[in-house]
């Protein structure tokens, strides 16, 4: 049974690249597990192996870091969180002749990408159309969250989405006014 397993996981990358700078070197083939044992009885034989950091056990250098898709998820920034706040106006022919929105969005502990992205969500917010009245006020608010990035688009298919949502709701009123209420709909 190998000793202290965890630890083991942890330097795996960095004893595997040793072992082939060894093989590289044209040294004795040595193997990961071969390796660890002749740290554990010998570099480190009077330490606290299960209280050592990996600076201390010699890996000094870069490890290759592979993510789990949870740890991904909880370790790296996400899309800034952002409440949006949007109020159309529409002639009866459909026209959007009026937008009124507020933007808030959480940077997180820091203002890194958040300025751009809350640029192109200012801008998109109104969506693709000639719009002759529209205004949008648009706040990047610092909290103690992890802090927001910036993805494909830079806060423009935020923008987008709340705009496309706002038109979908403006065409449904007008199914239910030429419909009238309580008619059956398709699924």
């Amino acid at each position: 049974m190998m000793s202290y397993p965890e630890k083991y996981e942890q330097v795996l990358p960095a004893l595997e690249s040793k072992c082939s700078e060894f093989t590289y070197l044209q040294y004795e083939t040595f193997t990961p597990e071969a390796l660890w044992d002749y740290c554990l009885k010998k570099a480190w034989k009077k330490k606290k192996v299960e209280d050592m950091r990996l600076h201390e056990m010699g890996i000094d250098r870069p490890l290759r870091i592979i993510w789990s898709r949870a740890e991904s998820i909880i370790g790296h920034h996400k899309r800034h969180q952002a409440v949006v706040r949007t109020k159309w106006g529409a002639t009866k022919a459909g026209k959007v002749t009026a937008v009124a929105a507020a933007v808030y969005m959480d940077s997180g502990a820091y203002a890194y990408t958040s300025t751009k992205v809350l640029g192109n969500f200012h801008l998109m917010v109104t969506g693709p159309y000639e719009i002759p009245n529209a205004h949008v006020d648009s706040y990047t608010i610092t909290t103690n969250n992890v802090p927001g990035g910036a993805f494909r688009g830079f806060g423009g298919p935020q923008g987008a989405f709340a705009a496309e949502n706002q038109m979908l709701r403006a065409k449904l009123s007008q199914i239910e006014a030429i419909l009238g209420p309580g008619t059956p709909r398709p699924n």
